[in-house]
């Protein structure tokens, strides 16, 4: 049996192989990131390269609001080797996030053995909604939002939860909440699940035990601990948020923005979606987890019921939030992403049980007693994903031709011909991380994203802690002033933002000659192109 299992996890390892093979044939050679969330993550990490840890990358004087786990691995790999985090921005997902499919491995193997974590890595890996970009469906991806990458600690902390609320162990709960935490520090939603699933664990232990005994109290000290962890370890992160911001939301926009996927009006077509093969398959799942004898301890099943649930009820709360008004949690598509996960867990699950009930069957119309049973359920299941592996073949070329490769390669070289970039380099050579610079806010986005300060920023990317509006207008504001000459009225808002630098199209090079207290400093080579100025006070 040893020897079966030794081979079914090169199967898995061959399998990330092949995935991390194709991602890097595709990416490596990228130079910049493809899509808006990553260039806000990239001055998140610069802002941090640059020493200014917990500081807002876009405003000065404010605390970062965003989970800064990816950003502060990209900082620490950039210090390590010297590239620049653009590039790693672009090609560290191909390495970095193969954690999650391990870790998703890794999970299932330990709950719920290695033949299910295998068929489950392969609906993780090959059979999920590739037309989808993978911030939108949990798998293995070579772009690293930050997203993709809280997976991997997600897993873990399942998997630890599971085992320290069965065992009671010490070692167990710290590691549950070193996972926590992590996770916490990665990305809000996940984090968000594994408290809830804590909770219901414990509840569910409570209820067992009727809130009283050794067993309740081992079960609520095991809470306890897993919480104190979580709580240390991401207290980096979250003082930010309750000690400075005290959780008060002034921008509601990053936290209410929906996916088109996700509108109610939409909602068959998403149901449509589940209409798969690992969709009905992952339905069976449901069955064959809670149905035979046998199966992996409740606290197990518990973890991954407690999990649909609250990712259920998250993704209910964006649609009632979409016809009534509710207070802004985070964008319903991060639960949308967990209940896919589980469907891929699931989806293991089925087709193990099928396996399962194919030779149950067999027996039965036999009336022959095989005691070799469990044997042939094992080779049954081997069998069925032998099966898949064959269907994952025949469907190759609508793998490799997904979105994450194909059509993020393509943004990821559109982006590195805008003329944006000229000002993003010019930014990281000549100025300091804390200069501000006043541009529109198109270009405020491409400071943001080179750690430098602006006046105001997109809605959608700006702190939801920090009233915009002001921001909004003094920047419009100092803009009108300098382009009407009147650098005394445009002086006194300039002071209050500490504005260092200012941008003008090149357009207004004649006007900025009328203006002696502005020296250019950058000089675009492009006919619709931006210079920038220095003041000089």
């Amino acid at each position: 049996m040893g020897g079966r299992k030794w081979f079914l996890d090169v199967v898995a390892g061959a399998l990330l192989l092949l995935v991390a093979i194709t991602a890097w044939e595709k990416t490596h050679d990228l130079e910049w990131p493809c899509e808006a969330d990553l260039y806000r993550d990239l001055g998140a990490a610069q802002t941090i390269h640059d020493g200014a840890v917990g500081a807002d990358p876009a405003y000065r004087g404010e605390r970062w609001w965003y989970p800064p786990l990816v950003p502060a691995t990209v900082a620490l790999i950039g210090r390590v080797t010297e590239v620049p985090l653009h590039r790693l921005y672009a090609t560290a997902g191909i390495y970095l996030n193969l954690l999650a499919p391990i870790a998703f491995y890794v999970m299932l193997g330990v709950l719920h053995g290695r033949r299910v974590a295998l068929a489950s890595l392969v609906g993780f890996l090959f059979l999920g909604q590739h037309d989808l970009m993978s911030w939108m469906h949990a798998t293995y991806s070579p772009w690293l939002w930050s997203c993709n990458l809280a997976q991997a600690f997600f897993y873990l902390g399942v998997l630890m939860l599971s085992l320290a609320m069965q065992s009671g162990s010490t070692r167990q709960a710290i590691a549950a909440g070193l996972f926590v935490g992590m996770t916490a520090l990665a990305h809000v939603a996940p984090a968000m699940l594994l408290a809830g699933i804590s909770l219901a664990l414990t509840l569910r232990e409570s209820i067992a035990h009727r809130f009283r005994g050794p067993s309740f109290k081992l079960a609520l000290r095991t809470l306890l601990l897993v919480a104190a962890v979580a709580a240390v370890v991401s207290s980096p992160f979250w003082w930010a948020l309750v000690g400075h911001y005290q959780l008060r939301v002034k921008n509601e926009v990053p936290l209410r923005w929906l996916a088109s996927e996700l509108t109610i009006e939409r909602f068959g077509e998403l149901v449509l979606r589940s209409v798969s093969l690992r969709g009905i398959v992952a339905a069976v799942g449901v069955v064959g987890l809670f149905w035979p004898r046998g199966l992996p301890r409740s606290a197990r099943r518990s973890a991954l019921g407690a999990w649909g649930v609250l990712a259920g009820l998250g993704l209910t709360y964006g649609y009632v939030a979409q016809r009534t008004p509710l207070p802004p949690l985070i964008p319903s598509w991060h639960f949308y992403f967990y209940l896919q996960a589980l469907e891929a867990v699931l989806f293991g699950i089925g087709t193990c049980a099928i396996a399962r009930w194919t030779i149950a069957a067999g027996r039965a119309l036999r009336r022959v007693r095989d005691p070799a049973s469990e044997a042939l359920q094992h080779r049954a299941a081997e069998i069925a994903i032998a099966a898949l592996l064959l269907v994952v073949g025949f469907r190759w070329e609508r793998y490799a031709a997904r979105p994450d490769l194909v059509g993020n390669r393509e943004a990821s070289l559109v982006h590195s011909r805008l003329p944006a970039f000229d000002l993003y380099r010019w930014a990281l050579r000549r100025t300091k991380p804390g200069d501000v610079i006043l541009t529109d806010p198109g270009t405020s986005f491409w400071m943001s994203a080179a750690g430098r300060k602006v006046v105001a920023l997109d809605p959608l990317f700006s702190n939801p802690y920090v009233v915009l509006e002001p921001r909004t207008r003094d920047s419009a504001t100092m803009r009108e002033e300098l382009a009407q000459r009147r650098f005394a009225q445009f002086s006194g808002l300039a002071e209050q933002y500490r504005v260092r630098y200012v941008t003008l199209p090149v357009a207004a090079r004649d006007a900025a000659r009328e203006l002696p207290e502005l020296r250019r400093v950058f000089k675009s080579g492009r006919d619709q192109g931006t210079d920038v100025y220095r003041i000089e006070r």
